[in-house]
């Protein structure tokens, strides 16, 4: 005996292949977000760390580093808000 098959059965199935990649696509760019902003938050403790070591510094050398280091943190963060916002 013939097995009965729906008209539409083929289209329900590319529906859920559609979906089920698309699923995956979406479980890839959340992974990609979760790095990024394990990263931004690094860089924040990075930040942090400078930020408290230098309380009280007068050596000019070691506040022209600190600032120099700020200024390199703010490139990466940038840098990755903008790949965070691409993975959105």
């Amino acid at each position: 005996m013939k097995k009965f098959v729906f008209e539409l059965e083929d289209v329900m199935k590319y529906r859920e292949f559609v979906q089920s990649q698309a699923e995956i696509e979406l479980g890839k760019a959340m992974a990609a977000e979760h790095e990024i902003q394990v990263k931004l938050d690094a860089l924040a403790m990075q930040a942090v760390s400078v930020k408290n070591s230098m309380k009280g510094s007068t050596d000019f050398e070691a506040i022209r580093s600190a600032n120099s280091f700020y200024t390199f943190l703010d490139t990466q963060k940038e840098f990755l808000l903008k790949k965070m916002a691409e993975a959105k």
